[in-house]
């Protein structure tokens, strides 16, 4: 499969509509949405460690018990008990704990960028990498981070550049790692 280059814009500088259609009631929903969950609140803090616990659900990193995740959602992942199904791959709970909270991390940087497209760039992304590559990674068997981040100096790249070629415009994240 060939790489998909495309040339790096900001966000202000893409053509999209300046007026979007959104659905009745999308307003409402929004201002009791930010209500709800003001950013920095309890509640918004539990969304995103739900939310942290999900997403490496999906990706298969590890597999929780429903009483765990839900401990770790209601006191946090620093105080919250680890406990694994026992088809996870992953049964450390420091580990698992070490990966939450990157990725925790990664969400909050996300939401600087969100809150401010300007910071959207070849950088931030790549700032967003480096903060889900803290720790070690997991594949089958614990890895540690030195050995990812080599991979992903060779593999992860944010720019207008091909590796290997002369092009210029390439961020490779994990530059700094």
């Amino acid at each position: 499969m060939a790489p998909i280059i495309q040339t790096w814009k900001r966000s202000a500088d893409h053509s999209v509509p300046l007026t979007v259609s959104l659905p009745s009631g999308c307003e409402e929903f929004k201002r009791h949405w930010h209500d709800l969950f003001p950013q920095g609140s309890e509640l918004f803090k539990s969304y995103l460690s739900s939310l942290a616990i999900e997403t490496n659900h999906v990706e298969d990193t590890f597999l929780l018990t429903v009483a765990a995740t839900q401990d770790l959602i209601r006191r946090g992942i620093t105080e919250g008990v680890v406990n694994t199904l026992p088809q996870s791959r992953l049964h450390d709970p420091s580990a698992i704990k070490s990966i939450l909270n990157d990725t925790l991390s990664a969400y909050t940087y996300v939401q600087e960028l969100v809150n401010d497209l300007d910071k959207l760039s070849p950088e931030g992304i790549c700032e967003v990498h480096r903060r889900l590559m803290d720790t070690a990674r997991f594949r089958g068997v614990f890895v540690p981070a030195g050995i990812m981040r080599s991979i992903t100096r060779r593999a992860v790249f944010v720019g207008t550049s091909v590796p290997g070629t002369n092009r210029r415009g390439t961020a490779l994240c994990c530059t700094h790692c």
